[in-house]
């Protein structure tokens, strides 16, 4: 599998699968990075949630290394992998507080939206669930970053419209509430290889986008 990275930064070879790739980075160090100086009280600046649906679970592409792990190889930092398949905002709302409290993380991956569409959610109930988790992390010294999400084809077309426009709704709560996004939307573009069959969840190389995009921010 070959993935030749879209960002700018220090290349460097990661292994999935036994396969070797080159991926831009930009290691975080604790220097100047995202959380330097921050105040994280007792959460573990090592570790990193990600808390989310199937896209972050990756267990709906076998075979498919789900981003968190190649994050966790990119930023050498303890990547959980808290996606679970089918669910909501709101699932990450009943979670957040009590993942904060037994984990401890110091940064938390906000990832959701998709099955709020398929659920019936307005976008002002996917934007005050997303802004809820938010401020839970905040109110806990825990660093959100918000991910906006990635485009749909195929099976998954007729929705292409609306997932677009939640995750304009999305971008807009991380950009009120002063946190960084990292914006899935733009680095898939129109790159239908960066999906799996099915249209939803991200191939390999999608999953490697994912990863970099979330990269760049550390």
């Amino acid at each position: 599998m070959k993935f030749i990275s879209r960002f700018p930064g220090i290349l460097r070879i990661c292994l999935i699968g036994g396969t070797a790739f080159a991926l831009s980075a930009c290691e975080q160090t604790g220097d100047g990075g995202l959380g330097s100086g921050h105040n994280f009280g007792d959460n573990d600046p090592n570790i990193v949630y990600c808390l989310g649906d199937s896209i972050t679970q990756g267990a709906q592409t076998p075979g498919v290394a789900p981003y968190p792990a190649v994050l966790s190889g990119m930023i050498g930092k303890t990547c959980i992998n808290g996606g679970i398949g089918g669910t909501t905002s709101a699932s990450g709302v009943s979670r957040v507080n009590g993942v904060i409290s037994s984990v401890k993380p110091g940064y938390m991956i906000i990832f959701y939206g998709h099955n709020d569409i398929y659920a019936g959610y307005s976008h002002e109930q996917t934007r005050e669930n997303i802004r809820y988790m938010i401020n839970a992390c905040r109110d806990a010294q825990v660093i959100p970053i918000v991910c906006n999400l990635n485009p749909v084809y195929f099976g998954h077309g007729v929705f292409a419209g609306e997932v677009r426009a939640r995750s304009d709704s999305i971008s807009s709560v991380a950009n009120e509430e002063g946190v960084k996004l990292a914006n899935i939307m733009s680095a898939f573009g129109n790159d239908e290889s960066l999906l799996s069959a099915d249209g939803l969840h991200p191939s390999q190389e999608g999953q490697n986008v994912i990863a970099s995009t979330l990269a760049n921010i550390f």
